[in-house]
């Protein structure tokens, strides 16, 4: 049974709301307790070492909030792990996270975009999205810029996946390295 448009149309748009609102709070909360939140952050990694990289990398870049996988690299790295195996959970997590927002959006973005903007919208940012999304996916992977929505909109748009790990993912590897390099150096000073 099909549910008529407009209820339809409703929900998706009310759904965007709530998640919106969720995210602006989750932001606010990060921004008012962020020093806990870190101090937390490099208890977790102490306690839990490896495998808390790879969660909270996991988890970081899968919900949309201030916070990159930056500072559980530079956790790491200060906490004295091997820096190699830092970048290699941090990334794994990182992937498997960007991964699932490119299918979120592949699987059902589409959908919502068509329902809340129309047609004609959607035809307009996909034009945009062809023109720049590489380009943009790829600020976003090496800058503090957020990521995760480019991920969703790249699903959206269905990059092609060769497409998405060249402009997302491998970016992304290299901003992790740099990022693993500069503490590790700092660690010497």
């Amino acid at each position: 049974m099909r549910l008529p448009r407009k209820p339809l149309r409703r929900a998706i748009t009310l759904a965007g709301i709530l998640i919106f609102i969720l995210m602006v709070f989750l932001s606010l909360i990060i921004l008012v307790f962020y020093s806990n939140i870190e101090s937390g952050i490099f208890t977790f990694i102490s306690s839990y070492s490896y495998f808390a990289i790879f969660i909270i990398s996991f988890l970081l870049d899968l919900l949309m909030q201030p916070l990159g996988p930056d500072i559980v690299i530079v956790g790491g790295i200060f906490l004295k792990f091997n820096a190699m195996a830092v970048i290699l959970y941090a990334v794994s997590g990182s992937v498997i996270a960007s991964f699932i927002g490119y299918y979120i959006g592949r699987a059902y973005g589409r959908f919502g975009f068509k329902r809340r903007y129309y047609r004609k919208q959607y035809g307009i940012a996909k034009r945009l999205y062809a023109r720049y999304g590489k380009l943009g996916l790829s600020i976003a992977a090496i800058t503090p810029l957020p990521y995760v929505p480019l991920c969703w909109i790249a699903g959206i748009f269905k990059m092609k996946k060769i497409d998405f790990i060249l402009f997302g993912i491998l970016p992304r590897t290299a901003r992790f390295t740099a990022i693993a390099y500069f503490a590790h150096l700092l660690t010497l000073i």
